[in-house]
């Protein structure tokens, strides 16, 4: 039986970013370059280690660990049976979409969706950072805002009996560390499957965790704001729903969308040198036999 094709919250970030890269992503013919990006790989490091550490500061939480959609879906769906329960990396379908979410907190008939990021705002500040001065969402806020709101929108969609509402949790640089070295008692390490992974230190205490250094903000009015497609004109095509659906069909069905070549296509991740493209091919099981049906299929459209 195939493995599902779904629309997760990382699919749909790329497909905002460019709706071609869906057809490239996980395709053994297209590398992507950002996998082997040091740069991108510490900035992803220091996300596994904010995560953690969230966890810490909502404590008390399952956590969804299987990898399996359906069994993750499964053991979630078991745990939300619960009156009152909080789950680490929930895992939520709708129809063709997927969800990891990061803290599922519930309580009755309210889920509480948390989606963690080590992007960082100063409590100090009058306003929040995520509208401009015109009341349009801001650019550099606008790739969380759309995650939170995709993830909301799956979640609202499964569970359409409850009470939605969406925060994230965010560094707050408006606080002190109340102890040193807390970060190296945060290491990120490979289990035996070499998925990466948090070891926490025995020596975390709770002094490490008297001042919190992340915070908790609600953002429903954004995710409003981005579901009406009011302060952005990213979905004045579609709107919001018909742009998850449009990503959604083109992925499951394995469909290229051609996008309009533009600035970014020149720092585009899925490009590589004739040279790479061999080493991928020559590498692939069957890769021969692959070379030349591409061939004969170029060939025969060519007239030769």
């Amino acid at each position: 039986m195939p493995k599902p094709r779904y629309l997760t919250k990382s699919r749909f970030k790329l497909g905002m970013e460019c709706p071609t890269k869906l057809f490239y992503t996980g395709n053994p013919l297209y590398p992507d370059k950002s996998i082997d990006d040091s740069f991108l790989l510490a900035l992803a490091d220091g996300g596994f280690q904010v995560g953690e550490l969230a966890k810490h500061y909502i404590s008390g939480g399952h956590e969804i660990t299987s990898t399996i959609h359906a069994e993750a879906e499964r053991e979630t769906l078991e745990l939300l049976q619960q009156e009152s329960v909080i789950i680490y990396e929930a895992a939520i379908r709708f129809e063709s979409l997927f969800i990891r979410i990061d803290i599922l907190k519930k309580q009755g008939n309210r889920l509480e969706l948390i989606e963690v990021k080590s992007k960082s705002f100063h409590s100090d500040d009058e306003e929040l950072p995520f509208l401009t001065a015109r009341g349009a969402l801001s650019s550099s806020w606008k790739p969380y805002l759309y995650d939170i709101a995709f993830q909301a929108h799956v979640l609202k969609r499964a569970m359409p009996d409850h009470e939605i509402h969406s925060c994230l949790m965010i560094a707050d640089k408006g606080a002190k560390c109340p102890t040193d070295g807390l970060n190296q008692k945060f290491r990120v390490k490979k289990d035996h499957r070499n998925r990466k992974m948090v070891k926490v230190a025995a020596t975390l205490s709770a002094e490490d965790l008297s001042v919190p250094l992340l915070a908790v903000i609600p953002v429903d009015e954004y995710v409003g704001m981005v579901w009406s497609g009011s302060g952005t004109d990213d979905f004045a095509e579609r709107g919001f729903e018909g742009t998850i659906a449009w990503l959604a069909e083109a992925y499951e069905k394995n469909v290229k969308i051609a996008s309009a070549p533009g600035g970014k296509c020149r720092d585009c991740s899925f490009t590589c040198s004739d040279e790479e493209l061999l080493t991928v091919l020559f590498a692939m099981p069957g890769s021969i036999s692959l070379l030349n049906r591409e061939f004969s299929r170029t060939s025969a459209l060519c007239g030769h």
